[in-house]
């Protein structure tokens, strides 16, 4: 039987039900939803079931799927709304092909659903349908999805004018859907409108030019009003002050007539609380909807002032101390200098730094490097005169500028300066005793600017702190050891990031063989064609902060003698490398990347490095020990707590400081402290080595005492790591 031949009329005629399908027509013409007009249509056409389809890309894989929107069922028909397979379903995966390419082109698909092909009746007929019309959707030319009509209880066949008018209600459901997401759009623009205009902290009013129609939260908080309506409704004498009334009147009535935005104007306003404020108002006309009105932006005045002065504060002073920054300090300076210049008086300027400031930050973190800045700085401020100028230049640096003061009172305020540090600072719970170097510099005999003045006092300080005198005035003497010093530190620098600093390593032998047993790494630096030891620049690259890098090259340099030489060799290694986050990780590394077996890399620590931050430090070192690194304990009976690092530091091997093997050659005293340092280091389980032994006479005493190992540079110099020494070396001294 034909699926699409026509329907008799008296059938069309009974089944119809013109006034509801016209009804539903208006409807959506009119704007109702969709889902509101499906029950007209079934009704309408006498129709089981009535739904809506959107055709979209599947959400996985992007194919062409259809998925059911809306639905109006028959009594007794059971609907489809909530069923699984209708929401995504792949259309030409689950075999409606035929149905995207009809609907497309604009072509309904009817008939009887035993007469459609096998791939598309399983799910239809699962759904009780026997006879079925789609017509399709366009949404602004373009095809959008489908409406279906169902006949459940009896088959159903469609003639070609029912086809039209249903797809003629199709345009208009395609119409509507255009228009309810335009709607929406809208809604949603003035949604984010409204909340931007509620987030922004201007006070922002709309108004008609006699009352206000909206204010957001800043102008509501501005204004002191706290109702739920806020200022919408007031009308504009209730919040102008009288004196800009008339003002206001002119402006707005000539935005509203010309279109056009008014000048920034100062007007003042009325709070709830009758308090009166000026506020900077900005005002353009615009459309809302067919009514012009005035969006208004106001500015308190009195609050730009205070913040302003914020600002200017913020400009001016150190954010962590609150203190003059150097912007502040060079203003005073040249205001100060222009006097003294005029009036023929002396300025002094001091320039000072925190000693050993980095450890702190190392060992408690640089929250409590940031507080004790704070302390030192209030206790400056308490030491200044209220004339004097004491400014944070950076880092743990100080400037204080002493007005009218020469030698003679720079003298004295540098010793209320140092007093400052006579008291430890309490930074969570830990008692510290920080010391500081000032240096001083006095116009006009030192310089005749802020910039000359601070170059010198600079100066000066390095030299206080180089002879650790508290203080120090500059001279002219000291310029050669400033630039000096300053190009030394720059060759430096280069050397290390061209791996320019060279390597030597000391053999290790034992005291009674001779035999080669291990390395130390030795740096030196070529400066002005000199060969410059390590201790001459070590303390320079602390200084700086730079001893992780020449650690770090020398770790390096020394896996790779190591694997070259066949035995373990040394490295020093300083506390700021040790308390790096990633030192283990970087010895892993440096492991792996030489093939290095962790026996033969040995970690050198002096008794300074483990200070202050011992536990700390050991523990990181018992971590390296488990890796199977090796420690040493080098310059042991330098400081205070040798015994103690003995029991804390996984240390297998412990080098007595030259000095003992020096005392041991003097007398008698000497050398029985030798015998009992040696003596209590081995029932402790650790080997030791007398560094320092330079002949046979201190070797002798090195054996006497019973020292393990010997190392010396009249014994066994440094040698490179080419060196055709190393052969013999190996070989034994006999």
């Amino acid at each position: 039987m034909n699926a699409f031949c026509e329907t008799p009329r008296e059938e069309f005629s009974v089944r119809h039900n013109w006034q509801k399908i016209l009804q539903a027509v208006a409807s959506l013409l009119a704007g109702a939803p969709v889902e509101d007009s499906l029950a007209l249509l079934g009704e309408g056409t006498g129709a089981d079931r009535v739904y809506v389809f959107c055709v979209h890309p599947h959400p996985e894989t992007q194919v062409p799927a259809c998925t059911q929107l809306w639905e109006w069922c028959a009594p007794g028909v059971e609907p489809q709304k909530n069923n699984p397979a209708l929401k995504n379903l792949p259309v030409r995966e689950a075999g409606f092909g035929r149905w995207l390419e009809e609907l497309g082109a604009g072509r309904a698909v009817v008939g009887d659903v035993n007469t459609f092909p096998p791939s598309e009746r399983p799910l239809l007929e699962a759904q009780g349908i026997q006879s079925i019309l789609v017509v399709p959707v366009f949404r602004d030319g373009k095809p959008w999805g489908f409406v279906g009509f169902d006949a459940v209880k009896s088959p159903r066949r469609w003639q070609e004018s029912e086809r039209e008018v249903l797809q003629t209600v199709a345009a208009a459901i395609g119409d509507q859907l255009k228009l309810q997401e335009a709607m929406a759009e809208l809604q949603r623009t003035e949604e984010r409108w409204r909340t931007l205009l509620e987030h922004i902290p201007d006070a922002i009013v709309v108004h008609d030019g006699t009352q206000v129609l909206y204010a957001n939260p800043a102008a509501n908080l501005l204004f002191g009003v706290t109702s739920p309506e806020g200022l919408a409704g007031r009308r504009g004498t209730e919040i102008i002050h009288g004196a800009s009334w008339p003002l206001v009147q002119q402006r707005v009535a000539a935005m509203l007539r010309e279109g056009e935005p008014a000048p920034a104007l100062e007007l003042a306003y009325t709070r709830s609380d009758g308090t009166v404020f000026l506020a900077e108002t900005r005002s353009v006309p615009t459309f809302f909807g067919k009514r012009r009105v005035i969006v208004s932006v106001l500015r308190d005045l009195g609050e730009r002032k205070r913040w302003l002065e914020q600002i200017q504060h913020l400009a001016y002073h150190d954010g962590l101390t609150d203190l003059p920054n150097r912007r502040l300090l060079r203003e005073r300076a040249e205001q100060l200098l222009a006097l003294a210049r005029r009036h023929k008086f002396p300025v002094a300027l001091g320039y000072l730094d925190l000693d050993r400031f980095k450890e702190v930050n190392d060992a408690l973190g640089h929250d409590a490097g940031d507080e004790l800045l704070q302390a030192v700085a209030l206790r400056l401020s308490r030491a200044a005169r209220e004339t004097d100028t004491v400014a944070r230049l950076g880092g743990d640096e100080f400037a204080i500028l002493w007005p009218q003061t020469g030698h003679e009172g720079a003298r004295v305020a540098a010793r209320r300066v140092l007093d400052c540090f006579s008291q430890p600072f309490i930074l969570r719970q830990e008692v510290l005793s920080v010391e500081a170097s000032l240096g001083i510099a006095v116009y006009p005999g030192d310089g005749a600017s802020l910039d000359e003045l601070m170059r010198a006092a600079d100066v000066a300080m390095y030299r206080a702190k180089g002879e650790r005198s508290g203080f120090a005035f500059y001279s002219p003497e000291m310029d050669r050891y400033s630039r000096a010093r300053l190009a030394f530190l720059e060759q430096l620098k280069r050397a290390l990031r061209s791996e320019g600093v060279h390597f030597f390593f000391q053999p290790i032998l034992t005291a009674a063989e001779g035999r080669l047993v291990m390395a130390e790494t030795l740096a030196r630096f070529v400066h002005a064609d000199q060969v410059v030891q390590a201790s001459s620049f070590v303390p320079l690259l602390q200084e700086v902060g730079l001893l992780p890098e020449l650690d770090g090259l020398a770790l390096k340099v020394a896996a790779q003698a190591a694997a070259r030489l066949g035995v373990p060799v040394s490295v020093n290694v300083a506390a700021p490398t040790l308390q790096m986050e990633g030192f283990l990780q970087h010895l892993e590394e440096v492991l792996v990347r030489n093939s290095l077996a962790p026996q033969q890399l040995w970690l050198e620590i002096t008794e300074s490095a483990l200070l202050p931050a011992v536990e700390q430090t050991a523990e990181k070192l018992r971590r390296a020990r488990s890796m199977g690194i090796h420690v040493v304990l080098d310059d042991f009976g330098t400081a205070y707590s040798s015994l103690a690092l003995l029991r804390d530091v996984p240390a297998e091997l412990v080098k007595l400081d030259a000095s003992f093997v020096r005392a041991a050659a003097r007398d008698s005293r000497g050398e029985a402290l030798l015998h009992g340092v040696v003596d209590l280091v081995h029932r402790l389980g650790v080997k030791v080595v007398a560094e320092g032994v330079e002949g046979a006479a201190e070797h002798q005493l090195a054996c006497r005492a019973g020292c393990d190992l010997v190392q010396g540079f009249g014994f066994a110099p440094a040698l490179p790591v080419e060196d055709e020494r190393w052969a013999v070396l190996r070989g034994g001294r006999g």
